[in-house]
């Protein structure tokens, strides 16, 4: 295929069926950063200047060509591969145009040119394949040309993409490439798409990129996140707020004032949320938010809880670092996909491999108790008692506990043994990580295997 056969599709941009592409022409027509528009994205300067760094470094820098304001396009068409004999394949990508002024920007005199371009309806289409082949024209007010540009379908969106990632919310590789997995699933039509995350690469920040992103392209308004605890809700509201201070939000949990209906982007668990759909006054109605964010998407979100995503016409977003496939508890059917098949994975091997997070290792403390069991035959006359005690009713007496056995899978949630509590604590405060010095026992999560447990555990702490 060649240029002069590109040229002989001519297309009106908002009366093509293509949906996808009627939302990218309104981007670059009324969205666009540095457009002459009171709707045009507020985007600082550095970052844009970043980002279009980005999206050239992804294409052939040849193929870009600014021309000073005094040259002549025609005379460097055919030098740089866009005259109409010049032929298109998979790697032609790229444009020419005239700067208006020597110091225009490259990203403004390029956003610039697509506009007039989409405004004066000077946009060609071409089929080839599965690709979509795009071709942009533009003339200045003597009818000379100014600009030609050739792109795919997937270079246009990628450039609406890059645009828009906000560095600052999230500028790393791999966050941004979950964010431009989600809009290519929500671009195909696609109502649901599922970002797998390692715990600590930054799955918040990265839904607070999509929301950013996804506000600024003018998908979306309004926001719901869901999570099944409080404190998530709480800390997710608090980073929101921080990075999107223009945006107005609310809290929705059991024991929150001030609500606001109104809020663009409002938090909830999903017990207070299938509360007020499910209320006679129904407080929220099933258009009311354009976007769904579910936190932790591998929980709650199954049996009750899932009506919420039924009852609610909108977008959806599941983060999780655990996906579940499991018959009727599956993560991947929830958001309409195959098993094991997210649209975007970053996983913990590789978050460690690339020096986001830190490895682990394991170390064997098992006791002899925890490991085989407890038997009443091996314990000391004071054990013996303590079995005797905890095991014996008030008005029994004389019961022979010879040959008694517990498994070892039992102890701690079944039977709670305070010397492998009391051992266990000995060596965390021995060979534990230490702070200020060595003198003072770091930061340390200790899992129990019940709550009783875990009380106990308190109570040995407090006494040490």
């Amino acid at each position: 295929m060649y240029i002069s056969e590109l040229l002989s599709n001519p297309i009106v941009p908002f009366e093509i069926e293509d949906m996808v592409l009627q939302k990218l022409f309104s981007f670059f027509l009324h969205l666009a950063p540095t457009i002459d528009s009171k709707t045009a994205a507020n985007i600082p300067e550095d970052r844009l200047i970043r980002n279009w760094a980005e999206y050239v470094s992804y294409v052939n820098k040849e193929s870009f060509v600014f021309l000073a304001p005094n040259c002549v396009i025609e005379n460097h068409l055919e030098k740089h591969g866009f005259a109409l004999s010049s032929q298109i394949n998979r790697k032609s990508k790229g444009f020419i145009c005239k700067r208006k002024d020597k110091n225009e920007p490259d990203y403004v005199c390029l956003l610039r040119h697509l506009r007039n371009s989409i405004a004066h309806s000077n946009v060609y289409l071409s089929n080839a394949g599965n690709r979509k082949y795009l071709l942009f024209e533009d003339f200045n007010q003597t009818k000379n040309q100014s600009a030609r540009i050739l792109l795919s379908q997937s270079d246009l969106k990628r450039l609406k993409d890059t645009i828009m990632i906000d560095d600052a919310i999230t500028n790393r590789d791999y966050q941004k490439n979950a964010i431009r997995s989600m809009c290519k699933a929500f671009s195909d039509m696609r109502r649901r798409s599922l970002l797998v995350m390692a715990t600590g690469t930054g799955k918040t920040r990265v839904s607070i990129s999509c929301v950013d992103v996804l506000m600024k392209a003018g998908w979306i308004k309004n926001v719901l996140f869901l999570a099944d605890r409080t404190s998530l809700v709480r800390q997710a509201h608090k980073n929101f707020n921080k990075l999107l201070p223009n945006v107005t939000t609310s809290l929705y949990t059991g024991g929150s004032f001030n609500r606001d209906a109104n809020a663009r982007i409002i938090f909830s668990t999903y017990q207070t949320m299938i509360n007020l759909v499910n209320d006679d006054t129904r407080e929220f109605g099933v258009g009311r938010f354009d976007l769904i964010i579910i936190d932790e998407a591998h929980r709650s979100i199954f049996k009750k809880y899932g009506a919420l995503f039924n009852y609610f016409d909108s977008l959806m977003i599941g983060l999780t670092a655990t996906p579940r496939c499991e018959e009727n508890k599956s993560t991947y059917d929830t958001f309409q996909l195959e098993d094991g098949k997210p649209d975007f994975a970053y996983e913990l091997e590789e978050a460690i491999q690339d020096k986001y997070l830190v490895g682990f290792t394991i170390l064997d403390k098992t006791t002899d108790k925890m490991r085989r069991g407890i038997r009443y035959d091996d314990l000391t006359e004071e054990e013996k008692q303590a079995f005797e005690d905890g095991f014996a009713d008030a008005d029994e007496e004389d019961i022979d506990f010879t040959g008694a056995e517990i498994e070892g899978k039992h102890v701690g949630r079944n039977v709670i043994n305070l010397g492998t509590i009391d051992a266990m604590l000995g060596d965390l405060m021995k060979n534990g990580l230490k702070v200020d010095g060595g003198d003072t026992l770091g930061k340390t999560i200790i899992f129990a295997s019940s709550h009783i447990e875990a009380v106990k555990i308190v109570e040995r702490f407090q006494k040490i």
